[in-house]
């Protein structure tokens, strides 16, 4: 006798509730199974009607009539899995991206490079010229922040809720230098650098090049400060509007700083180097380069053979100065200075030489407008010794000869105001003190305003040679303090390399 329908069918979940599966075992009589049947019997165990698959249905109810003896399984119920949230998320901007894209083709590029090949110029220029480095300006944007969503829940086949899971926050952190505004737009707080990994986004305003500048890192234009850990190589340009410190040899490179430089490894240009610094500069030495400081200039070993202008003192006690032409419109304290054969050393003591230029020029004029007024005050006093003879052309004459030697009277007024401000500032932006810690060598040359003062013998330091203010070159024995002959070591001839600058009281007693 056939069992009852019921007892055949036995209902098999998995853990989750997502899928029900219908097992009919043998007993049952055929024409009892049916797809309606079947529905009604799996609803009585509480699946939800809407997850019921009627074709399931159709399918094993049509098997179980053709093979009554088999055990039929069949999956009947499948319910709705959640949607999981998404994690957040951060997209550069397209900017950035294309940066992104160029640094890696330009390193891939690099690396396809057969070791020792010979670049072409065109590729040398390229990859100079091509930063490896993303720079960014203050408020510029970097990207978008998108957050976590919640997801969607979903359902199991007896219609229970199965809660959706909210996306984890991006695994990217806000480092230093970056800010979120209101709209997850990321920008940076400062110009500098970015830094953008799988974990991090950062703006630094020092660049650190952790290795060498040359065609790994290409040109270097930055608004903060550099450091390089190794050397600068050969025609690449180190720019920055912060300090530079290079910890290897700067080569014939080009270095540019608005502030301070520090060159650890010093700098050998091969005549091709040069360099500028807005502060200070302090070297291990320097050898043929052309450089510009505009604060004080330290250099520990030697300088040779370099074109300097230093707007500050110089100040090495232990260096040794050899060769080229320097500048130093603060005074300079050196080792040595000269060397050995009588090379030539050019020293130029307290030169501004554009500014002592606009002075000398500025009191020709004032000469030239005092020549020019005296003449029109001569013929003024003519015409007013014959006021009554004065004819109607003289009267007009005399008119405007008394607004011409009243406007230029105000003009030399004005231009001995402007010229004694300028004689102030060359005054005290120029020191004329020249101190030898060790020994000054035979030709050496060094001008002061109004002298050059040649080395014909060995002069042996401490010794200080300076312009006094009575306006001769005077020697002085630095340890008594004590003046000293010129006339053994000394060759002192009157010279205008350097202008002599007049002091603002000779200039308000000529007036």
């Amino acid at each position: 006798m056939p069992k009852d329908l019921a007892e055949c069918l036995k209902l098999q979940t998995e853990s989750d509730g997502l899928e029900g599966y219908l097992v009919i075992n043998p007993g049952y009589d055929p024409q009892e199974v049916t797809a309606e049947v079947l529905r009604i019997q799996i609803q009585a165990t509480g699946i939800a009607s809407n997850w019921i698959d009627t074709k399931s249905l159709v399918e094993i109810s049509a098997r179980c009539q053709g093979d009554s003896e088999a055990v039929h399984r069949a999956l009947v119920a499948v319910g709705a899995a959640p949607t999981h949230g998404l994690s957040g998320s951060f997209e550069p901007t397209k900017v950035i991206q294309q940066r992104l894209q160029e640094i890696s083709h330009r390193q891939k590029s690099l690396e396809e490079l057969e070791v020792g090949s010979e670049l072409d110029d065109d590729q040398v220029l390229d990859f100079r010229s091509q930063s490896a480095f993303i720079f960014v300006k203050k408020n510029q944007e970097i990207g978008k922040l998108t957050p976590p969503t919640d997801g969607l829940d979903g359902q199991d086949v007896f219609g229970a809720t199965i809660a959706a899971k909210r996306g984890p926050p991006s695994s990217i952190e806000l480092g230093p230098g970056v800010r979120v505004d209101k709209d997850q737009i990321v920008r940076a707080q400062t110009n500098g650098v970015l830094e953008l990994s799988s974990t991090e986004i950062s703006v630094d305003d020092t660049l650190f090049v952790d290795g060498a500048v040359d065609f790994a890192t290409g040109n270097i234009a930055f608004t903060g400060s550099v450091e390089v850990t190794r050397e600068v190589q050969d025609c690449f340009v180190v720019e920055s509007e912060g300090t530079v410190r290079i910890g290897g040899l700067v080569q014939a490179a080009t270095i540019r700083t608005d502030q301070e430089l520090i060159l650890d490894g010093g700098m050998a240009g091969r005549e091709k180097g040069v360099f500028y610094a807005g502060g200070g500069l302090s070297a291990r030495y320097l050898d043929a380069v052309s450089g510009v400081v505009h604060g004080e200039c330290t250099v520990s070993n030697e300088v040779n053979s370099c074109d300097l202008t230093v707007y500050g003192h110089i100040r090495s006690p232990e260096a040794a100065l050899r060769g080229g032409r320097t500048v130093a419109t603060m005074g300079m304290t050196i080792g040595v200075l000269g060397g050995a054969g009588g090379i030539t050393t050019d020293v130029l003591i307290g030169h501004l030489a554009e500014p002592e230029r606009l002075v000398t020029r500025t009191l020709d004029l004032m000469q030239e407008v005092e020549g020019s007024a005296a003449d029109a005050r001569a013929r003024l006093d003519q015409l007013k010794d014959n006021l009554a003879k004065m004819t109607a052309s003289q009267a007009e004459e005399l008119t405007e000869l008394e607004f011409e030697a009243s406007r230029k009277t105000d003009l030399l007024v004005s231009m001995r105001e402007k010229v004694t401000r300028l004689i102030h500032s060359v005054r005290t932006s120029t020191k004329h003190t020249l101190t030898i810690t060790r020994k000054a060598c035979q030709g050496s040359r060094i001008w002061f305003p109004g002298f050059l003062v040649e080395v014909r013998s060995e002069l042996k330091g401490p010794v200080e040679i300076l312009l006094g203010a009575d306006g001769q070159i005077q020697l002085i024995d630095v340890n008594s303090g004590s003046p000293l002959p010129t006339d053994k070591a000394l060759s002192i001839v009157e010279d205008l390399t350097i202008l002599p600058v007049p002091s603002s009281e000779s200039l308000e007693s000529a007036a």
